[in-house]
């Protein structure tokens, strides 16, 4: 068994005199959150956060006499995840559509979160955008390519699992390439990865969208030239 990282914040609870030789004692707002590191990198499981009461003492300075006492909330099941983006290539006269996914470390590889129905992210916030030369922009910047442009569409949210990024056709021979990153540290921090194989999950996910690269066509299976 791997025992991983927790961080508690807590907040203020209460304990009221109930007049009858009794106190009822509510929780606070508290919250658990796992560390997002390679520690963690475990088969998705039901956490398991026992609290134990060790001493409660009135304002007589008299005990409780029942403790320790420990409760045993019903757990949920956590993943370790990640977000991930594909690359894509295509005709500069057709958009480009982007996969873009949640994932979560099953044991032995990478999987789809298709139990995620909520990931919420916008091309202003969580997405930026950068053309050859030059700098990363929010994702809702027009981005040229030669003579054309070309714009993002966020499919938002993500629906088990998967979501997308589309970009708009720059024209006809308007060819190039626009890279994609993640901008999702400060609001998403439980889905970065580790890219670059560092051991540190703090990578935001990239890709590579490229106008003017035939793609094919998707109704043949296998093509083979004989001579």
């Amino acid at each position: 068994m791997t025992l991983v990282g927790l961080n508690w914040q807590a907040a203020t609870a209460s304990l009221t005199d109930n007049n009858n030789g009794s106190l009822t004692f509510t929780f606070g707002n508290d919250s658990y959150t796992y560390l997002h590191e390679a520690n963690s990198q475990v088969n998705p499981f039901n956490n398991a956060v026992d609290l134990t009461f060790t001493r409660v003492r009135d304002s007589d300075n008299i005990n409780a006499s029942t403790l320790p006492y420990t409760l045993k909330p019903t757990g949920e099941t956590i993943r370790f995840g990640r977000i991930a983006l594909d690359s894509a290539h295509g005709s500069e006269l057709a958009p480009l559509t982007v996969g873009l996914r949640t994932e979560f470390f099953s044991g032995s590889g990478w999987l789809p979160n298709t139990s995620d129905q909520c990931t919420s992210l916008s091309l202003i916030n969580q997405i930026r955008l950068m053309t050859n030369g030059g700098s990363f922009q929010t994702g809702n910047t027009t981005m040229f390519i030669q003579n054309g442009m070309t714009n993002a569409i966020l499919a938002n949210p993500i629906i088990g699992g998967s979501g997308s990024l589309t970009l708009t056709a720059p024209g006809q021979d308007n060819q190039g390439y626009i890279d994609i990153r993640t901008n999702i540290s400060t609001t998403h921090p439980w889905l970065l990865g580790d890219y670059d194989n560092s051991g540190i999950y703090n990578d935001e996910a990239q890709s590579r969208a490229s106008f003017g690269l035939f793609r094919g066509d998707d109704k043949i299976i296998f093509r083979r030239e004989r001579f």
